[in-house]
């Protein structure tokens, strides 16, 4: 996809229907404000910044006592 959304590869083999949509999704802002962040993250030297998701499962075991 990188190679796509790059003009490296013209995506014939995606669909051309798909690939209209694909290309809709690479011009909104919302799609390049969330890239921006992801490149920021990748690059950072303080390792993960994933904050939020699941939960570690002792966790949730510490909840099922609870309960």
């Amino acid at each position: 996809m990188y190679r796509v959304r790059r003009g490296m590869d013209k995506g014939e083999w995606i669909p051309a229907l798909l690939r209209e949509k694909l290309e809709q999704n690479w011009e909104d802002s919302k799609w390049k404000d969330k890239a921006a962040v992801n490149k920021r993250n990748r690059r950072s030297s303080n390792g993960p910044l994933h904050t939020c998701g699941s939960i570690p499962t002792i966790e949730h075991s510490k909840r099922l006592v609870k309960n």
